[in-house]
């Protein structure tokens, strides 16, 4: 176990790491504290805890693996313009490539975020609270295989939240990219963006991207 510790200005940022395992390959936990000097307007934050949990693994079967959670507090204590938040991520994803040349990846992500503000209500300036709450899923996968000099890949993504503001996002990307020389290849590209508000069937669209882009690639 090896551990790092530096203070930087206000703020502390502690790392740990562990190695030795065959198969484990990162293990971190960060945490990290943030203090502000002044207050400047109602939204500031003069406290700020994060901390976070890492883990990465490969075996001879599995490309990459990894879990990851991720927590932020935030506190105003000011009278008058207090605020009191938490945010939490926590996710995995999962590489894998069966056989040479194609590479399969899938991930999942949860995210919440619920905070109060006090706000002044403007017809007669009394303070009142504002409630924030949201809660996201985001799903994604993809595939690549190369058969040189080619590589197809496509990827899709859904992402859903459901709260105060709830929306959509579907999108999809298509890539085919042909190397012709050492460092060059030509990539052709196309991308399809879906977003719905239920609330809001005004703001919801939809949206295709195409390109051709000449792809340089550096000496390794």
């Amino acid at each position: 176990m090896s551990d790092l510790c530096a203070r930087t200005g206000m703020k502390l940022l502690c790392y740990g790491t562990l190695a030795g395992a065959p198969a484990l390959r990162h293990l971190g936990v960060p945490q990290r504290l943030g203090k502000g000097q002044e207050r400047h307007v109602r939204d500031s934050m003069p406290m700020r805890r994060q901390a976070g949990l890492g883990l990465s693994m490969t075996t001879i079967t599995l490309t990459r693996g990894g879990l990851h959670v991720t927590g932020v507090n935030q506190t105003n204590d000011g009278v008058g313009n207090d605020l009191d938040g938490r945010s939490r991520t926590w996710g995995a994803d999962v590489e894998a490539s069966p056989w040479k040349g194609l590479r399969l990846r899938l991930g999942a992500n949860r995210f919440t975020n619920d905070s109060s503000l006090s706000i002044l209500q403007p017809y007669d300036y009394s303070l009142g609270s504002s409630i924030h709450e949201e809660r996201g899923t985001d799903l994604s996968g993809g595939v690549s295989y190369t058969l040189d000099p080619a590589t197809f890949s496509l990827g899709v993504s859904r992402f859903e939240n459901k709260g105060l503001y709830p929306f959509d996002i579907d999108r999809a990307r298509l890539s085919v990219e042909v190397g012709f020389a050492k460092q060059l290849a030509v990539v052709g590209e196309w991308g399809f963006d879906s977003y719905h508000e239920p609330n809001r069937g005004s703001a919801s669209y939809d949206a295709n991207r195409y390109g051709i882009y000449l792809r340089w690639h550096p000496i390794d």
